[in-house]
C-alpha cells in the first residue's frame, strides 16, 4: 500500500463519516425539538433546560469535529442564549429564538445532504 492509497483510505473514512453525521441530522434536530417542546410544556422544570443545554454541547462539539463549523456556531449562539436565562421560566422570545436556531440546524443538515 503506497502513502497515496492510505491518504485516500483516510480522506474515505473521513468523507464517509462526516456523511453519516450529517445524514443523523434528522434525530439529532427531532431531540432538539422534544427538549424545547419539553421547556414549553413545564417551564419551570430545570431537568428539561439542561437536556437541551447538554444536546446543544454536543452539537458545538461534534460539529467542529466533523468539520461543521457553521453546526457548531448556530448551537453555541443557542447555548449561550440559553445559558443567559439562569431561571426558569424562559421566556416567549428565548423560545422564539431557540426555535429560529432550530430551524437553521434543520436548513443546514437539509442543504448539506444534498
Amino acid at each position: 500500500m503506497t502513502m497515496t492509497d492510505t491518504g485516500e483510505q483516510n480522506h474515505n473514512w473521513l468523507d464517509e463519516a462526516r456523511r453519516r453525521y450529517i445524514e443523523s441530522g434528522a434525530k439529532k434536530i427531532n431531540d432538539l425539538e422534544q427538549a424545547l417542546s419539553a421547556i414549553e410544556s413545564e417551564p419551570d422544570n430545570k431537568n428539561h433546560k439542561r437536556r437541551l443545554g447538554r444536546l446543544l454541547h454536543n452539537l458545538i462539539g461534534s460539529g467542529a469535529s466533523y468539520g461543521f463549523p457553521e453546526i457548531s456556531d448556530i448551537a453555541r449562539d443557542m447555548a449561550e442564549r440559553l445559558k443567559s436565562k439562569n431561571e426558569p421560566p424562559i421566556s416567549d422570545d428565548m423560545i422564539k429564538a431557540l426555535k429560529n436556531g432550530i430551524r437553521r440546524l434543520r436548513d443546514f443538515f437539509a442543504k448539506s445532504r444534498g
